[in-house]
């Protein structure tokens, strides 16, 4: 997956959402995040929140900036039935 970068600002988005809180680290072509975000579902009469972080390493290749590394760890699920 392909990740944008703001050199300037060192901060990133993934093209496929906005992450809910992020810290970035740029050194010349090799990169490392650190993304927290909670996640909402529902699903068959169930409303479920969900804690994860994303451990990411990034490399920049040919001008473009690309995972070489992601880690996911969840720090809690919640789940309830709906009323």
């Amino acid at each position: 997956m392909q990740v944008v970068i703001d050199e300037n600002e060192q901060r990133r988005r993934y093209l496929n959402g906005e992450p809910a809180d992020h810290q970035m680290w740029i050194r010349g072509d090799i990169g490392a995040g650190r993304t927290s975000e909670q996640r909402h579902r529902l699903m068959l009469g169930i409303a479920m929140v969900a804690s994860l972080r994303y451990n990411d390493t990034i490399a920049k290749i040919n001008d473009a900036w690309f995972f070489a590394e992601r880690l996911l760890y969840v720090d809690w699920i919640d789940e309830r039935p709906l009323p």
